[in-house]
C-alpha cells in the first residue's frame, strides 16, 4: 500500500486502497473471509470517501501482525498481477 495516513498515536493505520477497490465494505469482507484477516472499511469513518480506505490495527503480537502482512502481500501481488 502507497498512501497512508499518519498514525498519531493510535494503533490504527488508515489505508488507501483505491488501487484495488472503491468498495471498502466488501474488500473487507474478501479479507476476512479468504485471509482471516479482520479490518475496519473506511466509510465507517468517513461517508463520503471513506470507500477507498480502511483501517487497520496493528494492537496485536508482533507474529501475528507478520503474518498478516505476509498474507496482505501475496493477495496484493495476485491482484496486480490480475489486472
Amino acid at each position: 500500500f502507497h498512501q497512508i495516513a499518519p498514525s498519531d498515536g493510535a494503533f490504527y493505520a488508515y489505508v488507501d486502497v483505491s488501487e484495488f477497490t472503491d468498495n471498502s465494505w466488501d474488500l473487507c469482507q474478501s479479507w476476512l473471509q479468504d485471509l482471516d484477516i479482520a479490518c475496519a472499511p473506511g466509510i465507517d469513518f468517513d461517508p463520503v470517501r471513506g470507500h477507498h480506505y480502511v483501517r487497520f490495527s496493528y494492537a496485536g503480537s508482533e507474529p501475528d501482525i507478520a503474518e498478516a502482512v505476509r498474507r496482505l502481500g501475496m493477495w496484493t501481488a495476485q491482484a496486480r498481477l490480475a489486472r
